[in-house]
């Protein structure tokens, strides 16, 4: 091999990060006392029929040499001599074919080439012969072979890099190299006898101990020195981070929303698989920008890190209100948290919408915010009165109420509305506490609280006004109750109070109205409620339905009393179904009872259970 220039070397022994099974120890003398010069290189053709082409480059290696690679007629020519001198017609030597082209394992150009093309070489055959051979059988020239222990293979030929007195003198197999933080290995000394003397320059970056063994404790370069036989020779150890991932997480302390003054943020991060030295944390805005940093150090493997962010910058100003996330940085990997929203001004009286620090809800326009907020903890603090103004619709089947509304048994009144108030609770959601008074809702299906409930409706007095009708040809259903329309989940301990009107006024309709829910689905409860609301179902050409707790049940009716009035009515003389409790039962009614002026059967279609 002609000379790698010593800066390639350099770049080469740098750029590698070396793992612990790199170093062994070595023998005292690593080059043959008959090896031979060649344009300042050292070579020797070892004699070892049953090495395959790894176990020979190994082998090599370990001596601070490499299989011969071949760059030159002259070169070639010299170790065809030496195979002859040795008497050996075959040897490995340090080319391989690799993603579809030979190369030789120093990097070096693969330009000069000997191929025995009378015999078809190279012959690949399917990629299993990539490894190279040099012939001094009469032919004298290149062929390629499997990657196995021929017999007939009598050697392979070493080179070293230097002059047969460098390579033979005292010397690391490395001049440099690369080590994780907290990563060990055993440096290559080769050529010594007797003992060894080992120091560092810098015990605060990597220590050695009297077998050679360094370990990386600090970030940077420094010496490590071996004294042997009167001479000293030097390694320069550069400690890097190893690129760990690290798991992320950005939260609000306590749960609830992140807002300036009322809450902080808790950064957290695990390091999963190493030890670093160094670890740098950034909270950037979602364009990316740095608007807080934190540096740890000495972090070990599987240990947690964090600390809490108040909103603030690095001058200690309030940043925007927007987007943040947290950057980890360790080694060159970074790893990201989620978002998480910053708000610099609280649209409530207090708190951050958590369990433990509840939005206080104090005026009618906070009320009106509590749909930007649907996984929040509320709570009323005051009567609310809309001066007869709207108010409602705020949650969606997509977007549902899934958080806990506690209306601290204050009121919410003077309304008229289209809308349910909450419209869509969510099955996590609770609504607790809620009273309204002077509540009125209209239009083509309707109740005070929710259109539906998949959630637990609880401790509530409501009493409002229902009335909704629509006009139209053709078949149609209406629905209206007070508190709610459909109940998939827990209606428990409320009181219904007020009127609701359903009026169907097509040619061909159905009335479904309820003192409580209109229809109460199969996995629908309600517990311990109690209606005086008088309930009336009208149709044009159809088939109203009363009843005094819910018009159509499926689920259960437990514990429940209905005393108002029930009333109906059908143009073309349809039968006019009024219930006590229900008007059509497939499900459950225990224990329940109908108090009022009407005379009733508790339920007119029985299909489920009366208890």
């Amino acid at each position: 091999m002609k000379k790698l220039t010593s800066m390639f070397l350099a770049l080469l022994m740098v750029m590698t990060i070396i793992p612990a099974s790199m170093f062994t120890a070595s023998a005292a003398s690593v080059v043959p006392s008959k090896a031979k010069e060649y344009n300042g290189h050292t070579y020797y053709v070892y004699t070892a029929n049953n090495y395959t082409w790894e176990k020979a480059k190994a082998f090599c290696e370990k001596k601070g040499g490499h299989l011969a690679t071949i760059t030159s007629s002259g070169e070639n020519k010299f170790i065809r001599t030496l195979m002859t001198n040795s008497k050996v017609d075959e040897t490995w030597i340090g080319g391989k074919y690799e993603s579809g082209k030979w190369k030789w394992i120093t990097g070096e150009s693969f330009k000069y080439k000997d191929w025995d093309t009378s015999r078809g070489q190279p012959d690949i055959a399917n990629g299993k012969r990539t490894c190279l051979e040099l012939y001094d059988d009469g032919w004298g020239a290149w062929t390629n072979e499997w990657n196995i222990n021929y017999t007939a293979t009598l050697g392979f030929v070493c080179e070293w890099d230097m002059s047969k007195k460098a390579a033979s003198s005292l010397r690391f197999q490395k001049s440099s190299v690369n080590l994780y933080y907290g990563f060990s290995a055993t440096l290559n000394l080769l050529n010594e006898s007797g003992t060894v003397t080992w120091s560092t320059s810098n015990k605060n970056v990597a220590t050695v101990n009297s077998k050679g063994k360094i370990t990386g404790k600090g970030l940077g370069s420094c010496y490590i020195y071996a004294k042997n036989g009167g001479k000293t020779v030097k390694c320069k150890v550069t400690v890097k981070d190893v690129n760990s991932t690290a798991v992320a997480s950005f939260k609000v302390n306590g749960g609830g929303y992140f807002i300036k003054g009322e809450s902080t943020a808790k950064v957290n991060f695990k390091m999963t698989k190493y030890n670093c030295a160094k670890v740098y944390v950034y909270i950037k805005n979602a364009s990316g920008d740095v608007v807080y940093k934190k540096t740890f150090t000495n972090l070990t493997k599987g240990s947690y890190y964090n600390f809490n962010w108040n909103g603030k910058d690095l001058d200690g100003n309030y940043v925007p209100a927007g987007s943040y996330r947290v950057q980890v940085k360790s080694g060159s990997r970074n790893s990201y948290s989620s978002y998480l929203a910053f708000k610099s001004k609280n649209e409530f009286s207090d708190g951050n919408g958590s369990k433990s620090n509840p939005f206080l809800v104090a005026s009618t326009n906070q009320l009106k915010k509590i749909v930007k907020y649907p996984t929040a903890y509320f709570k009323q603090t005051k009567d609310l009165d809309f001066d007869y103004n709207s108010v409602g619709g705020f949650f969606t089947e997509d977007k549902p109420f899934s958080g806990v509304y506690d209306g601290g048994n204050k009121k919410i009144y003077n309304v008229i509305s289209t809308q349910p108030l909450f419209n869509y609770i969510g099955e996590k959601a609770t609504v607790k506490n809620v009273k309204t008074t002077n509540y009125s809702v209209s239009g083509e299906s309707g109740a005070v609280l929710a259109l539906n409930n998949y959630g637990k409706i609880s401790n509530c007095t409501i009493n409002g006004v229902v009335s909704v009708s629509k006009d139209k040809s053709g078949n149609q259903y209406l629905y209206a109750s007070i508190i709610a329309v459909n109940n998939y989940g827990t209606i428990a301990n409320s009181v219904a109070k007020g009127s609701v009107s359903c009026y169907a006024k097509g040619d061909n309709g159905i009335a479904y109205a309820g003192g409580v829910v209109a229809l109460n689905e199969q996995e629908g409860k309600i517990i311990s409620c109690t209606s005086t609301v008088n309930v009336t179902a009208n149709c044009s050409y159809g088939y109203p339905c009363a009843g005094g707790i819910v018009s159509v049940n499926k689920g259960v009716v437990n514990d429940c009393e209905a005393s108002g009035v029930l009333k109906g009515s059908s143009a073309n003389k349809h039968r006019i179904e009024l219930g006590g409790i229900a008007v059509d039962n497939y499900g459950q009614v225990i224990q329940s009872y109908y108090t009022g002026t009407n005379t009733v059967n508790l339920v007119v279609n029985n299909k489920g259970t009366i208890v």
